[in-house]
């Protein structure tokens, strides 16, 4: 009897498997004659069926493209997720303080003045706009800050006092080179451009660079932790600088204040080194200044406590028990002995 039914011959008259065609059918022959043939109860294994090929995932846009791990895109992906982590880790102590908020405002209201100065020489922003819509809520923002923050606005205060009298011993260099013709004095026109007229007298024009310019970046110096005259040169550096930007990409502004030639130049940076040194001096003594043994003396995790020292002590290896400070290297000084120790003063003898 034929093992393999008629219809599945017809159909396919050379199966590749009989045995999967009638399970019923004798077990085909092994390859060894002397092999003993499989059992007709044992069920053979399915045939292992090759994996169906993932399809692509459809692209939502043009702007996705496949990148691989190894490309140099996913390279470029990972530096940059690592370089924001450390970053982002740097910023959190940064803007935990609480005095980010008000060194802020003071930075940049510090400059409302001379910002709206320099857009009326560029002809941008007339300058009676500028007053009303910059410097005058300027002012007010700078009050309310201050009352908020009282030490802040003190230091604030300090900051705007010392560039006040930097902006007066800066002007005595300046006038001497207009006695002498170097250049003319622009201040005057400054007067004339806030109340539109040509007549106004000399003094307002002076009232805005002393308790304006010069006060408001002043006040902008003390909100910044360097101190001394170095920095406060590299301060006036940079005004200069930024003022000689606005002269050389708005031509205009020459007219107004003065032409950027290099005698002109030399002379406005020397003056402004002026600025700057005074600047310096004056805020290193009256505020406080931060050495190196009071930041390795801070306890993980407190606050910084600043010691205002006496410039004729030393700041480092003095007695601490003269109030002097600690040892080099930030260590505290050990215990006096008690025989080296100054005796206790006697009570006062009763009447």
């Amino acid at each position: 009897m034929d093992s393999y039914p008629a219809a599945a011959r017809a159909a396919d008259p050379w199966p590749a498997d009989p045995w999967a065609a009638d399970p019923w059918a004798a077990a085909p022959l092994a390859a060894d004659p002397y092999a003993t043939p499989v059992p007709l109860h044992v069920a053979r294994p399915p045939a292992a069926r090759p994996p169906a090929a993932r399809p692509p995932a459809a692209r939502r846009g043009r702007h996705e493209r496949d990148v691989g791990e190894r490309t140099w895109q996913a390279a470029v992906a990972r530096d940059a997720a690592s370089e924001d982590a450390r970053l982002l880790r740097a910023l959190q102590p940064l803007l935990s303080l609480p005095s980010v908020f008000p060194r802020v405002v003071y930075l940049a209201l510090g400059f409302a003045a001379i910002t709206s100065l320099a857009a009326a020489y560029a002809e941008k922003l007339p300058l009676p706009f500028g007053a009303g819509l910059v410097l005058l809520p300027a002012v007010v923002a700078i009050l309310l800050v201050s009352m908020r923050h009282r030490p802040w606005g003190g230091r604030a205060l300090l900051g705007w006092m010392a560039g006040v009298i930097a902006t007066g011993i800066y002007d005595c260099l300046r006038l001497s080179l207009v006695k002498v013709g170097v250049w003319d004095d622009p201040i005057p026109l400054i007067g004339q451009l806030l109340l539109v007229n040509p007549h106004v007298s000399f003094l307002w024009g002076y009232v805005w660079r002393f308790l304006g310019n010069g006060g408001g970046m002043g006040l902008a110096f003390a909100m910044l932790p360097w101190r001394g005259v170095r920095s406060g040169i590299l301060y006036g550096t940079m005004i200069c600088l930024g003022l000689f930007a606005v002269l050389a990409i708005w031509p205009v502004a020459q007219t107004h204040f003065f032409p950027l030639t290099p005698v002109v130049a030399a002379g406005a940076m020397a003056g402004h080194w002026v600025y700057g040194a005074v600047l310096g001096f004056l805020t290193a003594r009256w505020l406080p200044p931060v050495h190196a043994a009071d930041l390795a003396a801070r306890r993980p995790g407190g606050p910084l406590q600043v010691r205002r020292v006496d410039r004729r002590e030393p700041r480092s290896g003095a007695d601490p028990a003269a109030g002097y400070g600690m040892a080099p290297g930030g260590a505290p000084w050990p215990a006096r002995p008690q025989s080296a120790r100054m005796p206790a003063r006697r009570p006062a003898r009763q009447r």
